[in-house]
């Protein structure tokens, strides 16, 4: 079992997919949200603490070696295992009854979001 703090983390990645996902999630719930810009820093810190985990995940998958594949595999079974159960039990319990749409677009953006961020990871290694 490796030690977590001995991954050797691509920072200056890290901060590009913080940027991209935050811009992103600007431009996809801009349309519903309005411009709230005032979220945006917390959009984008944490889309820096889930670049830095998703970089362990994929080091943990294939250390050192991995592909395009395995990166984006790795964010695509990372939003099947957390992200949409998780995101399924709050829309299922939520006392405002939204439509499924409303679960479909924001589970998307995170399925989206973690394939992009993989993405950026492989190219820039």
């Amino acid at each position: 079992m490796g030690n977590f703090f001995l991954v050797p983390v691509n920072y200056p990645a890290v901060l590009v997919c913080g940027v991209i996902n935050t811009v992103l999630g600007f431009l996809w719930y801009g349309p519903v949200y309005g411009k709230k810009r005032g979220r945006l820093l917390v959009m984008f810190v944490a889309s820096l603490v889930t670049a830095y985990v998703l970089f362990h995940f994929i080091w943990y998958a294939a250390p050192g070696a991995y592909t395009l594949f395995i990166a984006v595999k790795t964010g695509v079974w990372g939003w099947i295992g957390l992200v949409f159960p998780m995101s399924l039990m709050i829309f299922m319990f939520s006392p405002e009854r939204k439509p499924m749409k409303f679960l479909i677009k924001e589970t998307g953006f995170h399925l989206v979001s973690l394939m992009v961020m993989a993405s950026i990871f492989y190219f820039t290694k």
